[in-house]
């Protein structure tokens, strides 16, 4: 209906559209305080399931007018799933994970708020959901959210082991493997450096008082 109106040029629909999405979401936040989390993640899979409707970012006004409903439906989505760790071991969330689109999975990666303990969580979060959703997502979609996938942020043993064997990740040339490889080691290598200095300032702090009483 938000469409068809916004085509035709109906005044104020598309308004009226966006405001009972916006009271809608708002009753299902108030479900999901009350403890039933059942009713959030059917409305968050209803209205996102209707994603092929929503306009495209920063193409018309029609997409501007819509998207404090769509950073809505994107902190509503965060708040359902929190972080990656409750997530991926919750077995609840992370089944409801499964069901989402590459659309949300998109919003979820891509805010700032939802927490996690490494990118390696992330990526294995992401993993999870390309693999129970091989046949349905394109490509297109697939690729695109891998491209939200922090690689400089990943642990050695990732980069190493697991990236270079991984197909949805195979687009990654050699030569930038490489050089996530040398970027990660030089950030390891410096990190290591500094725990050093700081063991030898403090062991320092510890020995000069000892050594300056020993010496009188």
């Amino acid at each position: 209906m938000r469409r068809q109106a916004c085509y035709l040029g109906v005044t104020d629909c598309p308004q009226a559209c966006d405001e009972a999405l916006l009271a809608l979401l708002a009753r299902t936040a108030e479900q999901q305080q009350q403890g039933d989390g059942g009713a959030d993640i059917d409305a968050l899979l209803d209205a996102y399931s209707c994603h092929t409707l929503f306009p495209e970012p920063g193409t018309s006004s029609d997409a501007a007018s819509f998207a404090p409903v769509h950073g809505v439906l994107a902190k509503r989505l965060v708040s359902r799933f929190g972080d990656a760790l409750a997530t991926l071991n919750w077995p609840e969330l992370h089944q409801q994970l499964l069901q989402l689109p590459a659309v949300a999975v998109g919003d979820l990666l891509r805010a700032d708020e939802f927490g996690t303990d490494s990118e390696d969580s992330i990526f294995l979060l992401l993993a999870c959901w390309l693999h129970a959703n091989e046949a349905d997502a394109p490509e297109e979609a697939r690729a695109a959210l891998c491209k939200l996938i922090r690689l400089h942020q990943l642990d050695s043993p990732y980069l190493h082991f697991v990236l270079p064997t991984y197909s949805p990740f195979s687009n990654v040339s050699r030569a930038e493997l490489a050089f996530l490889l040398r970027y990660v080691g030089a950030g390891e290598q410096a990190a290591a450096q500094h725990e050093q200095w700081r063991l030898a300032a403090a062991l320092s702090l510890v020995l000069l008082p000892c050594a300056a009483s020993g010496g009188s």
